[in-house]
């Protein structure tokens, strides 16, 4: 009989991944219930789309009042993140002209706004403009990665 003392470890091995559940599949595969960028979006928000238009007068020129008043703080005026309280944040704020905001789903973006970023410092909106209004402040903050 031929024995190798390496398939008794790779079947240890093997029962053992077993047992804690991993199977050598991912369970997280892409139902649209997420994003690269914060994982889950709560229901709430999942599948909701901007209903202005990126080139809307109105929106725009609200949008940017709302952020110039409400975001440009932290973020500053060109959504670079280099606002003037930036730097006294546990975490510098994201850098809304880059390639990551770029990339947000419009759900993703009303989700951040409104329900902010505890741990980041990123307050929440949703008790102080309505979702009208963050949809404005979205349509004028994507113009920073134009």
């Amino acid at each position: 009989m031929i024995t190798c003392p390496g398939a008794l470890f790779v079947v240890g091995l093997t029962l053992t991944l077993a047992a804690m559940g991993c199977s050598g599949t991912s369970d997280d595969q892409d139902d649209g219930s997420s994003n690269s960028s914060g994982g889950p979006i709560p229901e709430t928000y999942q599948g909701k789309d901007n209903p202005f238009d990126a080139d809307d007068a109105e929106a725009l020129a609200s949008g940017e009042t709302l952020y110039t008043t409400n975001c440009a703080g932290c973020h500053g005026d060109e959504g670079k993140g280099d606002g003037p309280t930036a730097g006294s944040l546990a975490e510098a704020p994201t850098d809304l002209s880059g390639n990551e905001a770029a990339g947000w789903d419009d759900d993703f973006f009303l989700w951040r706004i409104s329900d902010g970023i505890e741990d980041d410092g990123m307050p929440s909106f949703k008790g102080g403009l309505s979702e009208d209004e963050i949809w404005k402040v979205i349509t004028f903050a994507r113009t920073f990665a134009d």
